[in-house]
Order: structure tokens, then C-alpha cells, then sequence
């Protein structure tokens, strides 16, 4: 059985990676992309990122490979007629890093500094975290873009750590940058394994022995979540593939903490309104009916907004509702308590005074 897989280095990683899982008599068959030929063009050019896996898996539905592998990444969330997602090896570290030839951290470079990438998505969050830098657009693989930044020609580059983790590069990582900053691809540090829809018997081998559950959940759900091209990001979280780190663990908590502080005053706010406005109408002076109502109408307009703020966005219009609902039955209590008084021949109520 062949497997159809690029030639740079991460690829090859990759391919031999998965060769290995199941068994070397399997062979490598070398296919050159149309982003390997083309290695100037801006890749947001090209108009596709199905650029560096349309041929791997053309490899497979002519027959010269069985399967094809590649970097998830790369691959459209709709692949061509006839190729089918089987399988998924288990997946790298999924956060973006940043190389600097000084070890710079991102907050840390100099205004005016050139960052390379050539990913539509790292670049917008580059400039959205820093925008006094210059984002250059890059090409070629993970040594040459390295290369570029380690001789000068950049300040600094952005890649996926998983793969510099891979190729043992990871010593050249100046900052790992997390992932409430910057926003994994679709499938990073996921390695996708394709087959022929019709090839049952390569399909059963891939699902058996190269389809580890989480990475194959996780990239169900972030291709799930839409389609085409673009620099679109998704992030499924499984187990501990994201680490958040202790700060980000604490933010996350504070901010759990006081939305259900909010929620449980705001709900308190309901109750005492409830409670506060019946007493209200029965216990103000008919004679001053105003006053009444005004104070009937500041306990409807607070039992209106912690309403809102109790269940969210539907609170917008459940708490209009109940507020014109309730304004409805107090002029009505009000009604009958003036019509009583007068039937009583009296100007006020008894039990009131």
C-alpha cells in the first residue's frame, strides 16, 4: 500500500509517522502541490488552502496511492468527490508560537518590526495585538522561514508549534502564544489521513489503526462548524489539548464567578419586586394615588431589567412583556380599590389607614 504525502520535512514526518503505525513494507509516494511548485505567490492568492493537499489526494482516487496523508490545516472542510476523512493521528499542541532572532516576546518587539507569515489569520491577529509592526507575507517551509528570521532578514515569524515541535526546533520557540490570543487553525497539530470513499478494505485498516478518538472528535467539530476557504478560525477543545495555564484558568473563573453572582442578584431583584409591589398598592394612600402609582412604576421598571439581566438576551422581551403586564393589573387594583372607597362613602380605605 502507498501513501501519497509531500516532501518537506514536516510532511515526511508525518508520512512516516503514519508508515510506522502501520508497518514499513507500506511505501512513500513523493507528490509535489501546486504550493510546492508555486513557492512566491502570496498563499491568500491562490484563493484556496486546498493548495498543498488537492494533488496528494488526486494520488489516491487514480489509484497510485491507497491513502494520503496530511497536515489538517491545509485541508478544505469539503474534500473532493470521492475522498473521504478516515482517520487522524493524535494531535500536537495546537497553539501558534513566535521565533525571534533576539527571544523576543511578542509585547516586547520594537515598534516597526517585520513579522513574517503567510497565514491570512496569524497575520489579522498580529495586527490586532500589535498594530505598530509590519506583517510581511512568507513562504516556504518551516527551516526556510526559520532560516529567515535566525540570518536577519526578519525580525521575528510566527509558526505552529506543533511542527517545531516535531522537527525538534522547538528550542527556537521565543513565546508560545495561547490560544485566548491567538486562535488555532481548523485542525492544527492534527495529521488528516484520506482514502478512496469506494476502498472499504483501506478504509476498515485506517479506522482500526489510525483514528485516535479525540483528535478525531475535535477535528469533526471544527470542520463541522462551516465551509470553504479563508482564514476562519475554530478551536474544539478536548481534555487537556489547550492549556490555559494558571492565569488563564483564574480569568476564566473570576469571570464564571461574577456572571453567576449577577445572575443570582438580579433574580433576587426579581423576588423583592414581586414581593414589594403588591404591598405597594395595598398599603399607599388612596388619597395620593400618584404616589402610588410612581412607586408601583420604579418597582415594575427594576422588576423589568433584573428580569433582562436574570435570563439574558430573551429577558429584552420578557421583561417588556411582564412589565406591561403588570402595569395592566396594578391600574386595575387601583381601579377597584378608588371604586371600593367610594362605595364605602369614604375617602380611603380602611384597612390602609
Amino acid at each position: 500500500m502507498h501513501l501519497a504525502t509531500r516532501g518537506s520535512q514536516l510532511a515526511l514526518w508525518q508520512a512516516r509517522t503514519t508508515q510506522a503505525i502501520l508497518g514499513e513494507e507500506h511505501e512513500l509516494l513523493i507528490v509535489k502541490s501546486s504550493g510546492d511548485l508555486d513557492r512566491t505567490t502570496e498563499l491568500a492568492r491562490f484563493g484556496s488552502i486546498g493548495i498543498f493537499t488537492v494533488e496528494v489526494d488526486r494520488a489516491v482516487l487514480d489509484g497510485r496511492a491507497a491513502v494520503g496523508v496530511h497536515s489538517m490545516k491545509d485541508m478544505t472542510t469539503t474534500l473532493q468527490e470521492g475522498v473521504v476523512l478516515a482517520g487522524c493521528l493524535a494531535r500536537g499542541l495546537v497553539e501558534d508560537a513566535l521565533i525571534s532572532k533576539d527571544g523576543a516576546i511578542l509585547d516586547e518587539l520594537a515598534a516597526g518590526s517585520r513579522v513574517g507569515t503567510g497565514s491570512l489569520r496569524r497575520g489579522s491577529m498580529l495586527r490586532a495585538a500589535r498594530g505598530d509592526i509590519e506583517v510581511v507575507p512568507q513562504r516556504g517551509n518551516v527551516n526556510t522561514r526559520l532560516a529567515q528570521v535566525l540570518e536577519g532578514d526578519l525580525d521575528a515569524c510566527l509558526l505552529a508549534r506543533a511542527g517545531l515541535e516535531r522537527l525538534g526546533l522547538a528550542d527556537h520557540i521565543s513565546e508560545v502564544l495561547g490560544v485566548d490570543r491567538f486562535l488555532p487553525a481548523v485542525g492544527q497539530g492534527i495529521v488528516g489521513i484520506t482514502c478512496r470513499e469506494d476502498d472499504s478494505e483501506t478504509r476498515a485498516i485506517v479506522e482500526s489503526k489510525l483514528r485516535d478518538p479525540d483528535a478525531w472528535a475535535a477535528a469533526l467539530a471544527e470542520h463541522g462548524l462551516g465551509e470553504g476557504p479563508g482564514p476562519l478560525a475554530r478551536a474544539a477543545l478536548v481534555r487537556e489539548e489547550v492549556r490555559l495555564g494558571r492565569r488563564g484558568l483564574a480569568r476564566v473563573r473570576r469571570r464564571a464567578r461574577r456572571g453567576v453572582r449577577r445572575q443570582v442578584q438580579a433574580l433576587q431583584r426579581v423576588a423583592e419586586a414581586l414581593v414589594v409591589l403588591p404591598v405597594l398598592l395595598l398599603a399607599g394612600p388612596p388619597a395620593v394615588p400618584g404616589a402610588v402609582a410612581l412607586r408601583a412604576a420604579r418597582h415594575l421598571g427594576a422588576l423589568g431589567l433584573a428580569v433582562e439581566a436574570a435570563v439574558g438576551s430573551l429577558g429584552r422581551c420578557v421583561g417588556l412583556l411582564a412589565l406591561a403586564l403588570a402595569l395592566a393589573l396594578a391600574l386595575l387594583l387601583l381601579a377597584a380599590l378608588r371604586l371600593a372607597a367610594l362605595a364605602l362613602g369614604c375617602r380611603g380605605v380602611g384597612i390602609v389607614r
